[in-house]
């Protein structure tokens, strides 16, 4: 079959010379099915696997990782040397996903936020971008405009690592030409209402201010059509430059604090924490207002039960002010009163004193003779004419009451809603002053050397990468490349370090000096290319979700002018390890 060739040199594509649909459905069936058997198991192979394996001439190196690792896989190995590492085929239809993470564990996790449909709102994330939501920009599958809260479930790529485990294809098909995306930053968003998807109404747009270490203007943005499985051109994105803090400048503690947009920032933190203190005292006096009017709540008057004990006293209305509108009024003795009887009317009791407990409408009389003394609980009650009268009066005051207690009530919602708003004013504040003088930290070790490797990335000069979207999804920065790198090309194959044929599912190709992926199906490993002169990774994948790597080291050492290589391939199990723990690993 005729090599295709690619002319590398040629100008970059314009959005114009590109339509604005790409078709890469015949990559992925490329990519996922077998047009032939595997040459191991074709009938040469069976018979002659004896001599390949003492015949072959090309030098090989395993892959090196730690002992303990690399005897737990020869055990394993030798657990099943009755049956060779073969997997069955994949089956793959029309109907597989394009995102498919080949290592599911450790796919890049989604960031949540939550914004209120109404009103809409800016969300920044921990790498700097921005999310700017315009008011009642969602609907529901059928049309109907949400409110409430929203929640917006985010995350990025912004490196190889990244775009290998999210999974998303990065092939690209343009009028039967098939390229490769390198990528100046990709996202994806998603947006909910009580964990059922919703949808950005088609007359709103969300802007999106995508953090992005690549300044360069030859990049269009994409969306990938998830059901059609191709990416759809949606035009250039607009580049705003650098902020300040995030240039790499050399500056003492004492010259970051005078940086123009420090000042700014330290005094909007400073505001908003005095006008956090000033609202929280206006809450606790709306609070207190409030208790106030509760205290104040009108006693109902109670009609006199002529089945219970009473006393007819007349009481001090200075005293007693909330009884100085009644007329009449009489103490009933209370029913749980039990030892209460007749007898008490019949002592001739020297005083007797009136005062109000702590149980709401109750008092007790307390009656004494002498060296005794008697009290009992008793309740103020009317009769006939006058628990009429009272009981006009007290529906006036208590519709009284409950206007001023709903004012109160109101007052205090107002006052605690402002509170709250000031506290996220503030902690946003915080956040922004955080990262400037993290970024103008980091920024300084990087100048000085001591930036760790994962932190490279994101301190190197940003820009940010400004575009509109309608619709929900994975978006790209990207721009072409040719779909394998330039260079070497031999006939790869993968075995287990015993030596017994090893189907992949996949393999993945890094240049570390490349923002992109070079995806490697078995149908493809007869012809592996790869460039010598780069500082390359090869990932390789098994269906059962196993890894086996080899470093950029490894890469170097097979011959330039090796027409056929075989790859020993020590699979390592990544379900228990985290994303930092693999990047660790891989040295990345």
């Amino acid at each position: 079959m005729e090599e295709r060739k690619i002319n590398i040199d040629r100008k970059p594509l314009t959005s114009e010379e590109i339509a604005s649909r790409r078709n890469f459905d015949s990559v992925l069936s490329g990519s996922k099915v077998f047009s032939k058997p595997p040459f191991y198991k074709t009938g040469w192979f069976t018979i002659g696997i004896a001599v390949i394996a003492v015949t072959v001439t090309t030098t090989v190196a395993s892959l090196i990782i730690d002992g303990d690792e690399q005897n737990d896989q020869l055990a394993e190995n030798s657990q099943t040397n009755s049956a060779p590492l073969i997997e069955d085929d994949f089956d793959y239809t029309d109907d597989t996903p394009c995102i498919q993470p080949p290592l599911k564990e450790l796919d890049v996790e989604y960031s949540s936020y939550f914004v209120n449909a109404e009103d809409g709102g800016t969300l920044v994330h921990h790498t700097g971008s921005e999310i700017t939501i315009p008011p009642h920009a969602f609907e529901d599958d059928d049309g109907n405009r949400l409110a409430g809260p929203i929640e917006i479930r985010y995350r990025e790529f912004h490196d190889q690592l990244d775009i290998f485990l999210s999974g998303i294809p990065m092939e690209y098909d343009s009028a039967g030409t098939t390229y490769n995306f390198e990528s100046a930053g990709m996202l994806e968003i998603l947006g909910y209402q009580n964990d059922h998807p919703v949808n950005i109404r088609p007359e709103e747009s969300i802007e999106i201010n995508l953090s992005s270490s690549n300044p360069s203007p030859t990049f269009n943005v994409y969306y990938l059509d998830q059901d059609n499985k191709e990416w759809v051109n949606k035009g250039k994105d607009n580049i705003i430059s650098a902020q300040p803090e995030d240039q790499l400048v050399q500056l003492s503690s004492e010259e970051i604090q005078m940086q123009p947009e420090v000042v700014e920032c330290n005094k909007l933190v400073s505001q908003l924490t005095k006008d956090k203190e000033t609202i929280a005292a206006e809450v606790q006096e709306a609070v207190k207002q409030t208790d106030l009017t509760r205290a104040e709540k009108p006693n109902e008057p109670k009609r006199v039960n002529e089945n219970n004990y009473s006393f007819d006293l007349s009481v001090d209305p200075s005293e007693f002010p909330e009884l100085s509108s009644y007329k009449g009024v009489v103490f009933e003795v209370s029913p749980e009163e039990k030892s209460f009887n007749s007898q008490v009317f019949q002592v001739e009791w020297s005083d007797a004193q009136i005062s109000k407990n702590d149980e709401g409408n109750h008092y007790e009389i307390t009656l004494t003779k002498g060296n005794r003394k008697e009290t009992y609980k008793v309740m103020p009650a009317l009769k006939g004419q006058d628990f009429k009268n009272a009981y006009r009066a007290f529906e006036e005051k208590f519709d009284q009451y409950q206007k001023q207690l709903t004012t109160r009530l109101e007052t205090e919602a107002k006052k605690k809603a402002e509170y709250q708003e000031k506290i996220r004013a503030l902690e946003e504040a915080q956040e922004r002053q955080k990262r400037l003088f993290d970024q103008y930290r980091v920024n300084m070790e990087l100048i000085s050397g001591n930036a760790k490797s994962e932190q490279k990335i994101s301190v190197r000069t940003k820009v940010s990468r400004v575009f509109s979207i309608m619709s929900f999804g994975v978006y790209n920065s990207d721009r072409t490349i040719p779909a394998k790198p330039n260079g070497q090309k031999f006939m790869a194959s993968f075995v287990s370090i015993n030596q017994e044929p090893l189907l992949l599912e996949t393999a993945q190709l890094i240049e570390k000096n490349t923002n992109s992926v070079y995806n490697y199906s078995s149908t493809e490993f007869e012809k592996f290319k790869m460039d010598p002169k780069e500082d390359n990774l090869l990932l390789a994948i098994t269906p059962s979700g196993k890894l086996g790597f080899f470093d950029s080291e490894y890469m170097h050492s097979i011959s330039p002018k090796a027409k056929e290589h075989t790859f020993h391939v020590n699979l390592f199990d990544v379900s228990k390890m985290s994303r930092q723990e693999l990047r660790d690993k891989l040295g990345y």
